[in-house]
């Protein structure tokens, strides 16, 4: 299949009828179509062959299990950072709802994911940290090893269905992606913080970059 960028538009009318709420994803997906039909064909499309085997979104992610999607599961589309993309039936743990620190607010929201139309990470912040330490006791100076690891920071803005959005961040909550054509289901975790090992790179360090669901599952 052909790469293509998708302008994913979702347009809400208020209850006035007079103003549209338009709120748009840039979705980078190694898929092409229209929004709502090519949802359809990726989950339909959807295999445990969608992401290589070896990409995980955290490096301490539990092994896949084999289990059906629970009835709570909503069609969607997971996007990581490395490009690869994860088509199934997305559940959070006992169908609960998203927990987001609202910085602005300084307070959690619950989001049912019932009430998410789509999600996308920012980079707040990310960097290559040099490591160091102090050149000796009683002595305030630091001497750099030559060695470092990536760091990076994350904050997420969801698009709901009533039409507005939300920005905040998501502390390591997992998600369970449940392939259409049934088997292993794949852990995805939110981060709102990644710190990689000494010697990898920032792209080492992938986490998922959007995450679509369905509309259609959204209106039943």
């Amino acid at each position: 299949m052909k790469s293509a960028r998708l302008r994913i538009i979702i347009t809400i009318m208020t209850s006035s009828a007079v103003t549209d709420i338009v709120c748009v994803l840039l979705v980078t997906l190694s898929l092409a179509g229209s929004t709502q039909d090519s949802l359809d064909q990726w989950l339909s499309e959807s295999s445990t062959a969608t992401a290589p085997a070896d990409n995980s979104a955290a490096p301490d992610n539990p092994p896949a299990v084999s289990s059906a999607a629970p009835d709570f599961a909503l069609p969607g589309v997971v996007e990581m950072s490395d490009g690869s993309v994860l088509a199934g039936h997305i559940a959070t743990v006992g169908d609960g709802p998203l927990n987001v620190w609202v910085a602005d607010e300084k307070r959690w929201r619950l989001v049912p994911p019932a009430a998410v139309l789509g999600m996308s990470a920012k980079i707040v912040k990310e960097e290559m940290f040099q490591q160091w330490r102090w050149q000796g006791m009683g002595q305030p100076e630091k001497v750099f090893t030559g060695k470092a690891y990536p760091l990076r920071q994350l904050e997420w803005t969801l698009i709901l269905a009533d039409g507005s959005t939300m920005t905040g961040t998501i502390k390591g909550q997992p998600l369970y992606v449940y392939p259409v054509s049934g088997g292993n289901f794949k852990t995805v975790i939110i981060p709102d913080r990644q710190k990689g090992r000494t010697g990898q790179k920032l792209t080492d360090l992938v986490y998922p970059k959007t995450i679509i669901f369905s509309r259609k599952a959204i209106k039943k």
